[in-house]
C-alpha cells in the first residue's frame, strides 16, 4: 500500500540532507516512519512545504521526500494570498500524481494540504490527523495578556514581520475556517482525545473517527521510572512556552502564591530562554517575573535535547503544564511515560490524558490558586505522589505503545484505502 504524508515540519532525512538541525517538533511523526517502513506494508512518501527550501525530490532509505518551496517574504508579510494557495496547491496535486498513492495521510488541520481533498482537486481517500484546533485555539490568542499589554510590548520586528499577536489571532481565525473546510471535506480523521473526537464530529457530523495514539520519542520508553529520592524539594518543572495559549503566566503566579504560602518552592523552564526576546509575550513573562521578585527562583534551561529533559525531569518534584487549552500535550505524555506526577489545565484534551485524582491532578484553566494548590498536594503528600506516579507510568506505557500505534495506523488506511469510509 502506497501512502503519501503530508506534513507541517520537515522531517529528519530532509534536515540532515541541508546540514541543520531537527528541532523538537513533529518528534512523533519523525518516530512513526521507520516502523511504518518496517512493517512491509507500507511505501512510504513524504511532502511538505517549507519556506526557504528549493523544490527537491529524493529518496532516502525506502521513503520518497518531496517539497513544496515558498518564499519567505511573500509567506511573512502574506503577499498574494489567493495566487500562493492556487500554486502551492497544484504543486501538491503533481506530488500526489506522481507518487500514485492509495492513501493521502494528512498531519494536522493548520496547513492548506487538507483543502486537495476537500476541494476535490484530488480523487484519493484521504484522512487528515488532528494535531490542533484552531476552531478552539483562536479564542485563546491572547492568554493572561490584555489587548493593551499586547499594544504596549509590541516591537517594530513583531510588526514588521506580521508576527505580533493581533496579526496571530486573524490569522487563526482565519485558518480556522479554512480547518472547518478540511475536516467537513476528508474521508476521515485520526484524533486522540474526547475532545478533538466532539469537535471533529461539531464540523462534520458524518465524519468517520479513527482514535489514534502517537509515538513518543524513545528516550522516554528507555528512562527509569522517575523517583521522588532524587528530586530536589520543592522544585517544579515546566516545558511552557511563552506562547498566550501556554499560560506560562498562570504557573509564574502559582509559583509566588507557593512561597506567600512558605513553601521554598523553584520552578525550571525547559525552553524559555536568558537571551533577551523580540517577542511581546517573552517581555510580558519577564515583566511579571520581575514584578513577583522571581528572579531568583525561576531557572529559564533553555532549549534542552530529550536527554537533557529527562534528566532535568529526575530532579523535579512534578510536572505543571499551564496551557488554556491543549488537544493532547506530549510533554504531559513523556512525564507520564517516566512516571512523573504532573499537573495539568481541565481544558481541550488533557482530561483524556489525565484522569484527576489517579494519573494526575486537574485545575481550572486559568486558576493560579487552584494550580498552586494542586502543586502544595503534590509537594507535601508523599503518598498521593507515588500513586498518581505508579498509575500514570502503567496508563502511559499502554497508551503509547509503538507496535500498538503501528498497527492502528495500518488498519485505519486499510480502511481509508478500501473506501470503507464515507
Amino acid at each position: 500500500m502506497r501512502v503519501l504524508w503530508f506534513t507541517n515540519t520537515p522531517m529528519t532525512a530532509v534536515n540532515e540532507r541541508f546540514g541543520r538541525p531537527t528541532a523538537g517538533n513533529g518528534f512523533w511523526m519523525h518516530a512513526l516512519i521507520k516502523p511504518l517502513v518496517d512493517s512491509g506494508q507500507v511505501e512510504l512518501g513524504i511532502a511538505t512545504a517549507t519556506p526557504g527550501d528549493p523544490v527537491y525530490q529524493f529518496r532516502d532509505g525506502a521513503v520518497d521526500y518531496f517539497n513544496i518551496p515558498q518564499h519567505k517574504y511573500l509567506e511573512v508579510h502574506n503577499v498574494f494570498p489567493r495566487w500562493r494557495l492556487s500554486r502551492y496547491l497544484d504543486q501538491a496535486v503533481r506530488i500526489v500524481r506522481d507518487f500514485k498513492p492509495d492513501v493521502v495521510h494528512i498531519h494536522g488541520t493548520e496547513r492548506f494540504f487538507g483543502l486537495l481533498r476537500a476541494r476535490r482537486l484530488i480523487d484519493v481517500p484521504t484522512v487528515v490527523s488532528i494535531q490542533g484546533l484552531l476552531r478552539q485555539f483562536k479564542e485563546w490568542s491572547w492568554g493572561a495578556m490584555s489587548k493593551w499589554d499586547a499594544l504596549r510590548l509590541t516591537g517594530f520586528w513583531e510588526l514588521s514581520r506580521r508576527a505580533n499577536l493581533s496579526a496571530d489571532a486573524r490569522r487563526d481565525t482565519r485558518n480556522a475556517v479554512r480547518e472547518d473546510e478540511v475536516i467537513r471535506g476528508v474521508d476521515a480523521v485520526i484524533g486522540r482525545t474526547a475532545w478533538d473526537h466532539a469537535n471533529a464530529r461539531d464540523a462534520n457530523p458524518k465524519v468517520r473517527y479513527f482514535h489514534i495514539d502517537e509515538m513518543m520519542r524513545p528516550e522516554f520508553w528507555a528512562a527509569e521510572p522517575w523517583s521522588s529520592q532524587g528530586a530536589t524539594p520543592g522544585t517544579i518543572f515546566t516545558t511552557s512556552s511563552t506562547g498566550p495559549r501556554k499560560g506560562l503566566p498562570v504557573l509564574i503566579r502559582a509559583i509566588s502564591i507557593l512561597r506567600r504560602w512558605g513553601h521554598e518552592v523553584r520552578l525550571k523552564i525547559a525552553g524559555l530562554s536568558l537571551k533577551e526576546s523580540k517577542r511581546s509575550s517573552t517581555k510580558f513573562v519577564y515583566e511579571l517575573i520581575d514584578r513577583l521578585d522571581l528572579k531568583e527562583v525561576i531557572e529559564p534551561m533553555g532549549w534542552t535535547n530529550a536527554t537533557g529533559l529527562i534528566e532535568q525531569m529526575r530532579q523535579c518534584c512534578c510536572f505543571a503544564q499551564p496551557s488554556y487549552v491543549e488537544n493532547s500535550s506530549n510533554a504531559i505524555a513523556e512525564a507520564q511515560l517516566m512516571g512523573m506526577p504532573c499537573i495539568g489545565a481541565h481544558s481541550g484534551g488533557t482530561p483524556t490524558l489525565v484522569e484527576d485524582e489517579k494519573t494526575g491532578l486537574l485545575f481550572s484553566r486559568g486558576d493560579e490558586v487552584m494550580l498552586a494548590a494542586q502543586i502544595e498536594r503534590l509537594l507535601t503528600d508523599g503518598i498521593l505522589a507515588h500513586s498518581i506516579s505508579r498509575a500514570a507510568r502503567d496508563v502511559a506505557r499502554h497508551r503509547h505503545d509503538p507496535s500498538r500505534i503501528v498497527q492502528a495506523h495500518l488498519d485505519c488506511y486499510q480502511q481509508v484505502a478500501a473506501r470503507v469510509v464515507k
